[in-house]
């Protein structure tokens, strides 16, 4: 299932531009020489994220997922000299491709790359002190990122979860256990206490969720 009417969604996307060349250099190579291309961020969500950035100001932000690097660029070129963006993945064979870009992008003294499993990592942060966390990863570990992540986030601190709604898979009658995953965490953040949330249909859906408390 299409989130967007792909006549809308077209129109959209003709709207808008990538932040920068190298990132429309970025998204060709990916699509050209690496698996499942349509795990990139692309444009769209790009944008949201560098604006969503951009009105945050924030000073330690943490993306579990960095793909080919496209979100990780949008978001560090919100951010100050003096913030932070550690972003993780374990695809260690891809890992060429998003260092290419920071280094070319002269983000590398911003953004913190780390081929390692996201779940131990965010165990070992401290309590409320992440400004913002992006949620990209393996869909089984939704939940407990989340859980994780609950405390590390700061008051007034945001977490995005992207994929909440899946392709629409979360309306089917008998979802598969990615499925579930990414059901549970949506129940999970909306019936959390100190949390609210919404849902953004872009692209297949973001989850925003702040904490209030």
């Amino acid at each position: 299932m299409q989130i967007t009417q792909p006549e809308i969604q077209s129109y959209i996307s003709n709207l808008t531009a990538h932040l920068c060349p190298e990132l429309e250099e970025l998204e060709r190579q990916t699509y050209a020489s690496i698996p499942m291309p349509n795990m990139l961020s692309g444009k769209e969500q790009g944008m949201f994220l560098h604006q969503f950035v951009s009105a945050l100001n924030p000073k330690l932000v943490v993306e579990l997922g960095t793909y080919t690097g496209y979100s990780a660029i949008c978001m560090a070129l919100a951010m100050s000299e003096d913030s932070k963006l550690i972003t993780l993945d374990v695809n260690e064979e891809i890992s060429h491709l998003p260092k290419k870009y920071f280094q070319k992008l002269n983000l590398e003294n911003r953004i913190e790359y780390r081929l390692e499993e996201a779940l131990p990592f965010c165990e070992s942060l401290a309590d409320n002190s992440v400004d913002l966390a992006f949620i990209d990863a393996d869909k089984a570990n939704y939940p407990n990122y989340f859980h994780c992540l609950k405390n590390k986030i700061r008051p007034g601190g945001f977490i995005l979860v992207d994929n909440i709604l899946w392709s629409g898979q979360v309306l089917d009658e008998k979802p598969d256990n990615r499925t579930k995953a990414i059901l549970k965490t949506t129940e999970a953040m909306f019936t959390e206490f100190g949390w609210k949330c919404s849902i953004l249909p872009l692209r297949d859906g973001v989850l925003v969720g702040v904490k209030s408390s």
